[in-house]
């Protein structure tokens, strides 16, 4: 059986195409069931075992981040360039999400006068998100939908993602990335300290794992790609893991140890060659689907009245691919040309900064 990474250098990796759709689509119909009929009528079912095919989704998603930024960060020559990458890949495109929502959206749908919602702390502080900063209203918009008053929560994890990159580069600075069993030991430990803390708290496992497994999770997509080369790949293994990552996730203390199957489940996954139909895709479609998929499916709620589950997904998912397409074309494909603007940026800014040369004595 071949290793993940003997599939990797090969270049099988188009199941990681498939895994970051596949991701942002059950994001997408899992927001569906709130926005439609509120977060306090799903409380009923926050202990039922099908719960754990929501839970594992976000520790998936930041262990596939983890691999494949370990790769970027790899093959950058260092860590400016690097985090110079990180900042075009998050930030343009967030930008113009968060202008159309304050500036587009808010406008047409508010309750309130146009004086008052320019003139309103929230718009301002909606505004920051630009920043990783994140609010989630604006004035007066989507006040009488079922998940009242809320833009877009999936903005929630942001700074989650910024953290993973603070952590990532410290990791990196400190030798940690290079040396896979210290890098091993830096995620046990963390693993350790966290469940410990679970025990001790007994605080319960909600819809969505916390933070904190985020962030682990991350860090776990790291230490499988640091040992890719001792790990074996293939459907099977990405199957058994997945299995392991959801039994494991339905029990509050054993959370944040599910962060390292669900992140050998996504590799195994993704270090595979499948088709790929140019259609579908032509481009990186995913961070466009996350940003404007809980926008367009509280517009449509706000529009066609909440209870409408599958109208709601059918019409949402038909704006949600037009948006992600021109994220992806008008926005982030094109900002990603300024990706070795930085040697040159930092020329500059070297350049700029005055020196001053001692006096003669």
């Amino acid at each position: 059986m071949s290793t993940l990474g003997e599939r990797f250098a090969s270049r099988a990796t188009t199941g990681f195409d498939y895994a970051r759709l596949l991701l942002a689509l059950a994001v997408v119909l899992w927001h569906t069931f709130p926005v439609t009929m509120s977060t306090e009528a799903l409380m009923p079912y926050v202990d039922q075992p099908i719960m754990v095919l929501v839970r594992v989704i976000l520790p998936m998603f930041f262990a596939l981040s983890g691999f494949l930024v370990s790769s970027s960060l790899e093959r950058a020559p260092n860590l400016g360039v690097f985090l110079w990458h990180r900042v075009l890949r998050i930030f343009p495109a967030l930008t113009v999400e968060v202008l159309l929502s304050a500036l587009i959206l808010g406008p047409l749908l508010t309750t309130v006068s146009l004086a008052a919602y320019f003139t309103h702390r929230e718009f301002f502080q909606y505004m920051v998100n630009i920043i990783g900063w994140i609010h989630f209203r604006l004035p007066g918009v989507f006040i009488a939908n079922p998940v009242s008053g809320i833009v877009n929560s999936s903005l929630w994890t942001v700074p989650s993602e910024l953290e993973c990159y603070i952590t990532i580069s410290i990791l990196f600075l400190i030798g940690f990335t290079k040396r896979a069993r210290l890098l091993a030991a830096t995620y046990v430990v963390a693993a350790a300290v966290l469940t410990w803390h679970q025990v001790h708290s007994g605080a319960p496992l909600w819809f969505n794992v916390d933070k904190f497994n985020l962030t682990l999770s991350f860090v776990a997509g790291m230490v499988v790609y640091r040992f890719r080369n001792a790990l074996p790949g293939g459907f099977a293994v990405a199957i058994a893991a997945f299995g392991l990552a959801c039994c494991m996730l339905y029990f509050p203390n054993a959370q944040y140890l599910a962060s390292f199957p669900a992140a050998y489940a996504i590799a195994a996954f993704g270090c595979n060659r499948m088709w790929r139909p140019k259609l579908v895709f032509g481009g990186d479609y995913s961070y466009g689907l996350y940003l404007y998929a809980y926008p367009i499916q509280q517009t449509v709620v706000h529009l066609i009245g909440p209870g409408r589950f599958f109208e709601t997904l059918a019409l949402s998912l038909l704006a949600m691919v037009c948006f992600a397409v021109f994220s992806w074309h008008v926005i982030e494909k094109r900002i990603l040309v300024f990706k070795d603007a930085f040697p040159a940026i930092a020329r500059w800014a070297r350049r700029s900064v005055p020196i001053r040369r001692a006096s003669p004595a």
